[in-house]
């Protein structure tokens, strides 16, 4: 019985005792594993840290190598620069507007040549408005740049927008550069879906390397900017000598517009009348016997054989337009607007193998460099020359003969303009009457307030954002779907498209 209790009285303190060294063991080895971990893993971060030096010394030579983007919305979302000069704070103010999207990104800008109270109060009303300060899409280049059409100034300036831009977010897909003077012609929920559905892929810059007279008028003098160094703007000033066209790369400018002087005995009209109901791009008629349209390829006045079929034009028709060509002066007239995708946007501002540092030098000195630079550079580059499309999205008409700036256009001009199925047409007058017939017709938007979209919300509407997703195209939707389908249609060959 003695025995007995004596086990009872050790007993009990061994089962403590055990418990204790289980708990202490246990505690130990979660140390041990969570210590050998953690040097598994600075292990695994030095070869990864290794691995990354190694292939860093690469990305200049190789596109592939740059940080993939995140995975694209299926919802496209936009960059914009809208820009003006002295007197176009008004004109500013209402494209943002028609414009307007919170899904957006906007860099607005007035040039050194605009009064500071111009500026300042433009900054206010960005700073003040409720909707602008809420959803913190808006910036204001507060540090005006001096900006001159025919030097590399606005260049510089366009840049530095992609350079914000790409600061403020990464979450858009396409850059846009407007001006004051451009307006919309499709709502951003039209331009939104009919984004949604193509390739993400191109870039909308009209281009050709047919220099023609530009080679010698523009590529082979050499020009100094005053606006590189001058707080007031002045004409570009010539130097000598003269220096050679390049050999480093090709030289690339904005698009060929081909006037048509049309002779009326000699003329097949019917079958004219069918091709060019067909390839109408942008056409504005002055009286009956002129007619001006982009010919979309013209190299070839009568288009490919694949062409051809696709618009059911027959042979007799090819041989009365190219009948016509006998009887066509070419005239070339500018475009610097552009609709140009993130990725090449980056290509730019980053230039991992330095060709767009290396053009941007070149232009620095060229006559009217916004209407080469960009082109050059991205034909000048194989992953980027087989995404170009040679259109800018832009309704834009000329005076015959041309003059230095577009026609300015008016409410004889509306019909052309929808018909063209652009998304933006240049240029209008501050409040022209043809500005309000479209802010009625085509945007469904009142004096003063933001185009309707599928995001607003509120009393009054559009005072208020809802749902950023839903989107609500119109007919400017099926207009410009039209124009991209046709104007895009090389593109899905993948091949070279700067001819």
């Amino acid at each position: 019985m003695g025995s007995l209790n004596v086990e009872k009285r050790w007993a009990f303190p061994l089962v403590i005792s055990s418990l204790i060294c289980l708990l202490l063991l246990a505690t130990c080895f979660n140390m041990g594993l969570v210590s050998s971990l953690h040097t598994i893993n600075q292990i695994f971060n030095i070869f990864q840290s290794r691995i990354n030096q190694t292939t860093e010394g690469y990305a200049e030579t190789k596109v592939s190598q740059s940080p993939p983007p995140p995975l694209p919305s299926q919802i496209p979302r936009f960059a914009y620069l809208v820009s003006g000069s002295k007197g176009d704070l008004e004109k500013l103010w209402r494209t943002l507007h028609s414009l307007y999207h919170p899904r957006n990104q906007y860099v607005v800008h007035l040039d050194l040549e605009s009064p500071a109270n111009e500026r300042l109060e433009l900054a206010s009303r960005v700073e003040k408005h409720p909707v602008f300060s809420k959803v913190g899409n808006v910036y204001m280049i507060s540090k005006a740049n001096m900006v001159t059409y025919k030097g590399p100034t606005m260049v510089a300036n366009t840049l530095h927008a992609c350079a914000i831009l790409l600061k403020m977010g990464k979450d858009w897909d396409w850059f846009i550069n407007l001006s004051a003077s451009d307006y919309p012609l499709v709502t951003q929920d039209d331009l939104i879906h009919t984004f949604s559905t193509i390739n993400r892929n191109l870039n909308f810059i009209e281009h050709t390397s047919k220099l023609e007279w530009k080679a010698d008028k523009r590529a082979m003098p050499l020009i100094v900017d005053p606006g590189l160094y001058s707080t007031t703007k002045a004409d570009i000033y010539w130097a000598m000598p003269r220096r050679s066209l390049p050999t480093a790369f090709k030289l690339f400018t904005e698009f060929k517009a081909v006037y048509l002087q049309l002779q009326f005995a000699t003329f097949n009209w019917e079958c004219f009348l069918q091709l060019f109901c067909r390839i109408q791009n942008r056409c504005s008629i002055a009286a009956i016997a002129l007619l001006k349209i982009e010919v979309l390829m013209v190299s070839n006045m009568c288009f490919a054989t694949e062409t051809l079929k696709m618009l059911g034009t027959t042979k007799a028709c090819c041989s009365a337009f190219n009948e016509l060509h006998k009887w066509i002066p070419f005239v070339y007239a500018g475009s610097a607007w552009m609709v140009l995708t993130r990725s090449f946007v980056e290509y730019l501002i980053w230039g991992w193998d330095n060709l767009p540092r290396t053009l941007l030098m070149y232009y620095t000195n060229f006559v009217s460099s916004p209407e080469g630079y960009f082109h050059t550079v991205i034909c000048n580059v194989p992953e980027y020359a087989q995404t170009a499309v040679s259109h800018d999205l832009h309704y834009i008409a000329w005076d015959n003969p041309p003059k230095q700036h577009p026609h300015t256009l008016t409410l004889n001009d509306t019909d052309h303009m929808i018909a063209s199925g652009a998304a933006f047409a240049r240029k209008f007058k501050r409040d022209d009457p043809v500005l309000d017939k479209i802010d009625k017709d085509l945007l469904h938007r009142k004096n003063g307030t933001f185009t309707p979209g599928g995001w607003c919300s509120g009393k009054p509407k559009c005072s208020e954002v809802g749902d950023l997703d839903k989107i609500k195209p119109g007919p400017g939707a099926h207009r410009l779907k039209r124009l991209i389908a046709r104007v895009a249609l090389n593109t899905k060959l993948k091949q070279n498209q700067c001819k």
